[in-house]
């Protein structure tokens, strides 16, 4: 848009008159082309504007391209507004492509030991931490974040241990119970020369780990120290009791004893108090 107006011609003006009669005619002129400017100031009608300053209350317009807005704040639709302090407030959603770079740490930590006095880095007896969300403007109240130990409470009342668990007693090596049940044992012991057995006692002396048996009976006892003869094999498995202690084998019904594959010796005298039917006796 531009003023198209020319510039008043007094070259065949015969007198002062006519002189200002061209004048008031180009003013004229100039009067009507601003009218119809002012008319038609709209932004259809100007491709550019250059100034270096344009100032006003609202500017309405397409886009701005390349500017630098400086001071005051800015607002779209109410929607995303930053405040001269910085401050900013979107009710949008945010797409990020590249990365956020804050200058200072967003969440920020603080320690102490009384909750009362606070220091940035950690040092051994600070018990509380406090915690900033937003740069360490404001603070939210300290919280004991490590335990120390409490005070030694009342002991507690002795439980009520039931009689068969006094009575019996579980260790690494000993099991001590007035009754045994169970399906297979297996003897692992020393018994005969070196070999497993199990023993039989008539007593203990102590308790738990420091029970001992006294007075042994006898025992049931492997080992592979046989004399190696017809009578006596190397392998043998011995039921033996001590010294004054006699071995009796008291059958409730019929007994049968029985030597698979071999014979049976009997090494010291017999007596039978009973009858003896149906026997071949060799005697040597």
């Amino acid at each position: 848009m531009a003023i198209n107006v020319p510039a008043p011609d007094f070259s065949n003006a015969k007198n002062m008159e006519e002189k200002f009669q061209i004048l008031a005619d180009s003013y004229n002129m100039l009067r009507k082309e601003l009218d119809y400017i002012l008319q038609n100031l709209s932004y259809d009608n100007f491709d550019s504007i250059s100034a270096k300053n344009i100032k006003g209350v609202t500017i309405r317009g397409g886009k701005i391209i390349g500017a630098e807005i400086e001071g005051g704040q800015l607002n779209i639709n109410d929607a995303y507004i930053v405040d001269a302090e910085g401050n900013v407030q979107m009710l949008g959603s945010i797409l990020l492509g590249g990365n956020i770079i804050w200058t200072e740490p967003v969440v920020q930590y603080q320690y102490s030991s009384d909750n009362q006095n606070w220091h940035t880095n950690y040092i051994e007896g600070d018990i509380y931490r406090r915690e900033s969300w937003d740069g360490g403007i404001t603070w939210q109240p300290g919280y004991q974040f490590i335990g120390i130990n409490g005070a030694d409470g009342q002991d507690g009342s002795d439980a009520t241990v039931p009689d068969y668990i006094k009575s019996t007693y579980i260790g690494q090596t000993k099991i001590l119970s007035p009754d045994i049940i169970g399906g297979m044992f297996y003897a692992t012991g020393q018994g005969r020369n070196g070999g497993a057995a199990y023993y039989i006692y008539n007593g203990v002396s102590g308790t738990g780990d420091n029970t001992i048996p006294v007075n042994m009976k006898g025992y049931i006892s492997y080992d592979d120290n046989g004399a190696g003869t017809e009578e006596e094999d190397k392998q043998r498995v011995f039921f033996k009791s001590q010294p004054g202690v006699a071995l009796k084998i008291e059958a409730g019904g019929n007994m049968s004893i029985e030597a698979k594959g071999g014979t049976i010796y009997i090494m010291s005298d017999v007596r039978f108090y009973g009858d003896v039917d149906g026997v071949v006796a060799k005697f040597a």
